[in-house]
């Protein structure tokens, strides 16, 4: 894997992940740093590795999530912040935050 300027977390994170099998994502899975999806497994090694060092393009993600269909979100996790700029960056999505089993089951029915 080839990044040139690599950051040294960036370079921890690939040799972590050298050895671990990806396989194809069963369902599409948007990578922050480039909005696009990949079902290549070293394709998204590599997504990977250019999130640790490229900024998320958050924006840009939620309009490609909009444009895909998407009109829910569920926010997994302590706090309410990324659901909030969710919101504020696409009118209309639905909302589900999940902070435990409890919620997840609320969420998913």
């Amino acid at each position: 894997l080839r990044m040139p300027g690599r950051s040294s977390r960036a370079t921890r994170l690939a040799v972590a992940i050298a050895g671990v099998t990806i396989h194809p994502p069963q369902v599409p899975v948007i990578q922050n740093a480039n909005v696009e999806t990949a079902t290549d497994p070293e394709r998204i090694r590599q997504a990977l590795l250019e999130q640790v060092c490229r900024p998320v393009r958050w924006v840009e993600t939620m309009r490609f999530l909009e444009r895909e269909g998407v009109g829910r979100l569920v926010e997994c996790g302590p706090g309410h912040v990324l659901g909030g700029l969710a919101k504020r960056t696409v009118h209309g999505f639905v909302l589900a935050h999940v902070s435990n089993s409890a919620a997840l089951d609320a969420a998913l029915a």
